[in-house]
């Protein structure tokens, strides 16, 4: 599915659209309000990541910037989520644009890809693509860390926007680091949906696995409870019922609709199993998280009795890869 484009006729392209957005609220007002919650944990926090930190009330600023990137209603009102292909995948790249709070990974290579794909001269490429490449919806920061992550995941849900995997069949690797037994990017993602009370829309559409926000108002976590909570998960046997009552917690809701396009969900290819470059939340000196169970928000299970059976294959389909 592709955006209408001009050619290198000095028409700017069409942007990634912007659609409708549910009406929910942040909770972080200031980057005041994140430093208070990260100034008590900055030593563990700073052991997460290889990347050189400035100090707890600098990042704090990127962190609240990223918390209100995720939530921004000026941009599309979904995020998509899945392996570190997808930021290489040059249909993506064109329809569904990427955001950063900063500068973004590979923007030179991605521009280049924009431009060959819409046809554009060298002296037009910056100024034509440069919302595809800040209004998107795939994260591309190259000052990544978990923690900034997390505040972006965090401002997207509290503001109740969608979010679409492009992997159909999430490989364990993105889920679980077995070796020093804590979250991958991915798991850690889906965990921070299904604490919230995200639900999988059901559709006879072939659309993939899209999480919706909860119908209605939902209780919104910090940080600190988001971590307290990514602490309790000891194991990927641990993490399997919790994302069971992700994927199980469905819904009849139709999915945001893509301006400008045929379907009313949108059709995002496949992508295979990778990584980030920072593949897992803490580094191996970080202590081990440990074991939890589902959220009360969001943990209701569907009954297998009441789950027909192509929905009971895309189950089966899509846990078969984590175990």
């Amino acid at each position: 599915m592709s955006l209408v484009i001009t050619g290198a006729s000095g028409v700017t392209p069409a942007s990634p659209p912007r659609t409708e957005t549910y009406e929910q609220d942040s909770i972080y007002d200031s980057a005041h309000d994140i430093l208070g919650e990260i100034e008590g944990v900055w030593a563990r926090l700073m052991s997460e990541t290889e990347r050189r930190l400035d100090t707890p009330a600098k990042e704090s600023k990127r962190l609240f910037h990223s918390y209100q990137l995720g939530g921004s209603r000026d941009y599309l009102s979904l995020v998509l989520l899945g392996g570190e292909k997808m930021r290489g995948d040059a249909e993506l790249i064109e329809n569904m644009g990427t955001l950063a709070t900063e500068s973004q990974v590979r923007e030179k290579p991605m521009r280049k890809i924009l431009a060959d794909r819409l046809n554009l001269s060298p002296g037009s490429a910056k100024k034509a693509t440069k919302k595809h490449l800040s209004e998107g919806a795939i994260l591309n920061d190259a000052r990544w860390w978990v923690t900034k992550n997390d505040l972006f995941m965090l401002g997207a849900i509290h503001v109740g926007k969608e979010f679409h995997l492009t992997n159909k069949r999430p490989h364990r690797s993105l889920m679980w680091d077995n070796e020093n037994n804590r979250f991958r990017v991915l798991g850690r993602e889906l965990f921070l949906l299904q604490i919230h009370g995200y639900q999988r829309i059901q559709s006879k559409k072939r659309m993939g696995v899209v999480f919706a926000p909860p119908n209605g108002p939902y209780e919104k976590f910090t940080l600190s409870r988001c971590r307290k909570r990514i602490d309790e998960v000891k194991s990927l046997d641990a993490l399997k019922p919790i994302l069971g009552n992700l994927y199980n917690n469905s819904c009849n809701r139709t999915p945001i609709k893509k301006e400008g396009a045929k379907a009313s969900s949108i059709d995002i290819p496949a992508q295979s199993s990778s990584t980030r470059p920072e593949n897992t939340s803490p580094k191996p000196n970080v202590g081990k998280p440990g074991a939890g169970d589902a959220s009360k928000a969001g943990s209701s299970i569907t009954n297998p009795s009441d789950v027909n059976p192509e929905e009971k294959m895309a189950a089966d389909d899509f846990f078969g890869a984590i175990r």
